[in-house]
């Protein structure tokens, strides 16, 4: 993927300048690319949170078939986790258009009359919306019942967690709260993989993988990488701006650092989609037996 990016940027120029018609600017294809990413990111956020609850119902499953009672199906999870979608859509656009402008200044073309339209449905989605939520909740809380008799404490903590966390979007700056969304969610997938971690890698395995040797020592290990990340993302960035202002700013074949660190991000976080895809398979006994 960051080779692909790498290549369009730099082959950019010279396609755009021998193409006999007008094409798609190769700028325009990496901005699409970036913006794939972000808007996987918040379904990304709102699908750990789905995980995490699957993840203590995998743990609880040997005492549910103990009792004989009926495994909570994925599809209830799922809707707990996104029914305030919808309502998102009925209610903070239009209560927060001057907000959503002044973010999300390049859609400026269209945002204002999409936001209209928005708000003119209101009188007939934001009733539909509530009664989403409402609905999604009871049925959340009758299949906890009949699953675990609203005992299973991991489970309960995390769905009172996120829906107070979602209902702060009604409250508070809708952006600051997607950024304590997104802290939260950092903090529970370091806290999942470091525990996650810890279990698989505490013997040695057959195939002796270099990371389960890494985390031999796995304090030294994760300081070092937050210093060596830490330390190359800061000098990449600020070099020439903030730290030694008048030295020349990074260059790294013929863009700024800083530029292709962009790229670095958007590589990052659809790397990390894709194996997250294999860190969440509750379902699989290989995860099961490492939770």
């Amino acid at each position: 993927i960051v080779a692909l990016l790498g290549f369009a940027l730099l082959a950019g120029p010279w396609i755009e300048a021998r193409q006999v018609e007008g094409g798609l600017p190769i700028i325009h294809l990496l901005a699409a690319v970036g913006a794939f990413a972000a808007l996987w990111n918040f379904w990304h956020v709102y699908m750990q949170k789905f995980g995490i609850l699957r993840m203590y119902a995998a743990k609880a499953a040997p005492a549910r078939t103990k009792l004989a009672r009926p495994e909570l199906p994925g599809w209830l999870d799922r809707l707990f986790v996104l029914c305030w979608l919808p309502l998102y859509f009925a209610w903070l656009g239009p209560m927060y258009r001057e907000i959503a402008v002044d973010y999300f200044d390049d859609a400026s073309a269209v945002l204002p009359g999409f936001i209209d339209l928005l708000e003119r449905a209101m009188p007939v989605t934001l009733p539909i919306a509530i009664t989403i939520v409402v609905l999604a909740h009871l049925l959340w809380l009758r299949g906890e019942w009949r699953a675990h008799r609203l005992r299973n404490v991991p489970r309960l903590t995390m769905a009172a967690g996120t829906s107070t966390l979602a209902l702060c979007f009604f409250a508070f700056d809708p952006v600051k709260v997607y950024l304590a969304f997104a802290f939260g969610h950092a903090l529970e997938y370091c806290v999942f993989v470091w525990a996650f971690q810890r279990r698989r890698y505490q013997a040695p395995l057959a195939h002796r993988p270099a990371l389960g040797r890494l985390l031999a020592h796995p304090l030294a290990f994760y300081l070092a990488m937050i210093l060596l990340f830490g330390i190359a993302l800061l000098l990449g960035k600020y070099w020439g701006r903030h730290i030694v202002p008048d030295a020349d700013r990074p260059e790294l074949l013929g863009y700024r650092v800083a530029y292709w660190l962009g790229f670095w991000g958007v590589y990052q976080s659809m790397v990390h989609f894709y194996f997250d895809g294999f860190l969440w398979k509750m379902r699989l006994p290989s995860v099961r037996a490492n939770l």
